[in-house]
C-alpha cells in the first residue's frame, strides 16, 4: 500500500491507530504504517477496554448499567 502526501501541507508527527486486534484492524495499521513512512511519524496503537465488562458482574446487571448510563 503507497500512501503519498501533498507538499506544503504540515507534516504528521504521530499517527494515532485505534485497534481491536482483529484481521479488520489490520489495513488500518498497515496504512498509518505507509503514511508515517513517507516523513518521519511515528505510530501508536491503542487499545481500549471497555470499564463495564469487568466492574459490573453478570452479563445481564452489565447490560442494565450501560443502559442506564448511556440513556
Amino acid at each position: 500500500m503507497k500512501a503519498t502526501v501533498k507538499k506544503g501541507r504540515t507534516p504528521l508527527r504521530t499517527i494515532v491507530v485505534p485497534t481491536d486486534f482483529l484481521p479488520g484492524s489490520t489495513s488500518a495499521m498497515a496504512y498509518a504504517l505507509a503514511l508515517a513512512a513517507t516523513g518521519k511519524a511515528r505510530v501508536v496503537a491503542v487499545y481500549a477496554v471497555d470499564p463495564f465488562e469487568y466492574s459490573f458482574g453478570p452479563t445481564d446487571l452489565r447490560d442494565l448499567k450501560k443502559q442506564e448510563i448511556w440513556a
